[in-house]
């Protein structure tokens, strides 16, 4: 089996039939025709799933951006509990009209996972 990680995709590939099955059982994945793999998301809890499904070692890059996306979300889940109320757009929002508080935080939180 080789794992690599690829802009942020975990591949996956020459599994035997019992790693393909594992493989099968996780959440997230989908089967990459070109490679003949499976790919799966750079995200923590997947990551998480990898390391514990299969006993070999994660790619660098993969803990990265995982660890990323961790933040990110640690973010986002922040800016939910601080509540709509006093929210102001992190970034002119791209719109003519004043836009409504709770819409101002969902702008906040798409751009934090995006990372912009």
């Amino acid at each position: 089996m080789i794992i690599e990680a690829i802009e942020g995709i975990i591949l996956i590939t020459k599994c035997n039939p019992k790693e393909a099955a594992l493989a099968r059982n996780i959440q997230c994945r989908t089967w990459d025709r070109k490679s003949l793999g499976w790919r799966f998301p750079c995200r923590p809890d997947v990551l998480r799933e990898l390391s514990a499904t299969f006993n070999v070692p994660i790619p660098d890059a993969a803990r990265v951006i995982a660890q990323e996306i961790e933040v990110r979300e640690q973010g986002v889940k922040e800016a939910k509990l601080a509540g709509w109320e006093r929210s102001e757009a992190v970034e002119p929002m791209p719109i003519k009209v004043k836009p409504f508080q709770h819409q101002v935080l969902a702008f906040n939180v798409c751009m934090e996972l995006l990372g912009i």
